[in-house]
């Protein structure tokens, strides 16, 4: 990862980080890792979608995918969130 993220970047981990305790557990557990991999919610250390879909889920997935279902995932949260504001 660049030194320097982007700021889509940036908001997206926001919105991961924090992602309140039973927000998280409704997500499947493939996009719960996805972004804990993703933003380094673990060991602070994010990893790229190619890391992420050659080294880290089985099975292989493409980085492409990866990307797909971070976006969802993080969309997912955004409406967690909305619902319980309403």
């Amino acid at each position: 990862m660049p030194a320097q993220q982007s700021k889509r970047w940036q908001d997206m981990r926001s919105v991961v980080l924090c992602a309140r305790d039973e927000d998280w557990d409704r997500l499947p557990p493939r996009d719960q890792k996805i972004l804990c991999l993703r933003y380094g919610v673990l060991d602070g250390e994010p990893k790229t979608y190619e890391d992420i879909g050659l080294r880290c889920l089985l099975p292989r997935i493409s980085r492409e995918r990866v990307r797909q279902l971070e976006a969802r995932a993080v969309r997912r949260l955004l409406d967690y969130r909305k619902e319980k504001s309403d």
